[in-house]
């Protein structure tokens, strides 16, 4: 008999790509422990199935689906909770980052669920608090004026470009809603913002954080927005 059994080939294989995974693993877990902060999104490009995966298992728990919107956002939290352990992470542990963090994975759905999450009920309608809040009056004054400022200050108009482009419209809400009550003094911005978007105010630094984090990126990715990179409401 000439046939050849495939079993063992494919188990190679799979051993070798295993292999590989977890160097890389490692070297982006090393390059975020001293500091190299666009580790974060490597990781996310590199192993974002593996962390939406790890994100949906536990919103399942809870009962809740989430929409590929949500898994993405989410993964991104998930690699800034991992960024934030990188030096505690051990390779040789043998668990991947977001497997050994997955306290932190749940904390980071928790955060999350009731705010836009779907029902997993069939045929249950999403509610308008589940499609996000309907933009307020005051963000709407708010666009008005940055438009009305960029059309004088080609810095804020590529900034609102910006804005538009890397973040969802409820997204720019919270990050105008925060940067306007900063202006104004206060210390406690997402506490609150909160009450005007029907969030908590962790959930809200959480989000605040991953806007500034995504202009950051823009700036420092896309030549047309490094202009942005030194404004204080990017750096």
């Amino acid at each position: 008999m000439n046939d050849v059994p495939t079993t063992k080939p494919r188990t190679a294989e799979t051993g070798r790509q295993r292999d590989e995974r977890s160097e890389v693993v490692a070297e982006l877990m090393a390059r975020m422990a001293t500091g190299d902060s666009a580790a974060v999104f490597d990781l996310v490009d590199r192993f974002g199935p593996e962390l939406r995966a790890a994100v949906s298992r536990v919103a399942v728990t809870r009962g809740a689906l989430l929409d590929r919107q949500a898994l993405d956002d989410l993964a991104l939290d998930v690699g800034l909770e991992l960024n934030d352990l990188a030096r505690a992470w051990r390779p040789d542990a043998g668990a991947l980052p977001w497997t050994w963090a997955r306290h932190r994975v749940a904390a980071v759905v928790d955060r999350h669920l009731g705010q836009w999450c779907s029902s997993l009920d069939v045929g249950v309608e999403r509610t308008e608090k589940e499609d996000g809040p309907v933009p307020s009056a005051h963000e709407a004054r708010l666009v008005d004026v940055m438009r009305r400022m960029g059309s004088t200050e080609p810095l804020v108009e590529l900034l609102f470009e910006a804005l538009e482009l890397v973040l969802s419209e409820r997204d720019r809400q919270l990050f105008l809603e925060v940067e306007v009550q900063q202006a104004l003094g206060d210390r406690s911005p997402a506490t609150t913002v909160g009450p005007m978007l029907g969030m908590q105010p962790a959930a809200v630094r959480q989000q605040y954080r991953r806007a500034r984090i995504r202009l950051r990126r823009l700036a420092g990715t896309d030549p047309r927005y490094a202009p942005l990179a030194d404004l204080p409401i990017v750096a």
